[in-house]
């Protein structure tokens, strides 16, 4: 009897997780619709030019990226958004991010995080580490917050391999949404405090068991 009612119990918390989870999916998914219309607005607006947002410098003794990082002409982006249609036709995930990071346009990243959703499965460690590098930084242009956050959610809920360096760097940049002066300049709603909260609490105590070992 005991047993069934274990079983029966399990079954239960089972489902309650799994209804969880699958809010949590619909919450990301709303996120990125939401946002790959206002990206597709800003771009209009600006005539493609992608001056508002913040390009970090590139990587020291990366020589495929250096002299890189200036706004893209309206043309350019164009062709380059173009070429980037193809790829997602092609579901080239990897390759068009493994490009796209490479053009350190933070715009055109921006639209292709939109556009494709959360396809974080499907980008190999090394994209991974660095478009969650490039993700951090972003978030220090406030632009886009609901469409980074749904990234970083999504990591590490499809329990992503991330190294300690990029836990470290998400856990700082959430520390500073979740503090006083970060929610005063993001306006977090309820849904992304929670959630950022969630993930901050997972990524906390994953790098106190490591430190722990």
């Amino acid at each position: 009897m005991r047993l069934i009612e274990s079983m029966n119990s399990f079954q239960a918390m089972t489902r309650k997780e799994i209804g969880m989870l699958q809010d949590r999916m619909t919450y990301i998914e709303q996120l990125v619709e939401k946002v790959s219309k206002a990206v597709d607005r800003s771009v209009q607006h600006s005539g493609g030019h992608t001056s508002g947002l913040y390009t970090p410098p590139a990587p020291s003794g990366d020589e495929s990226v250096k002299g890189e990082g200036k706004p893209m002409s309206a043309k350019k982006q164009e062709t380059a958004w173009n070429k980037v249609l193809e790829y997602i036709k092609q579901k080239r995930y990897n390759d068009v991010y493994n490009w796209i990071l490479g053009k350190k346009d933070d715009l055109l990243l921006i639209r292709l995080m939109g556009k494709t959703g959360v396809v974080i499965d499907q980008l190999d460690s090394q994209n991974v580490e660095f478009l969650l590098y490039k993700i951090v930084d972003l978030i220090g242009s406030r632009e886009f917050v609901d469409l980074l956050l749904a990234w970083i959610i999504a990591a590490v809920d499809r329990k992503v391999v991330l190294s300690l360096n990029i836990q470290s760097a998400i856990l700082e940049a959430l520390s500073y949404l979740l503090g006083s002066e970060g929610a005063s300049d993001y306006r977090l709603d309820e849904m992304q405090i929670s959630e950022a909260n969630r993930v901050y609490n997972i990524l906390k105590a994953s790098l106190s068991s490591f430190n722990n070992a």
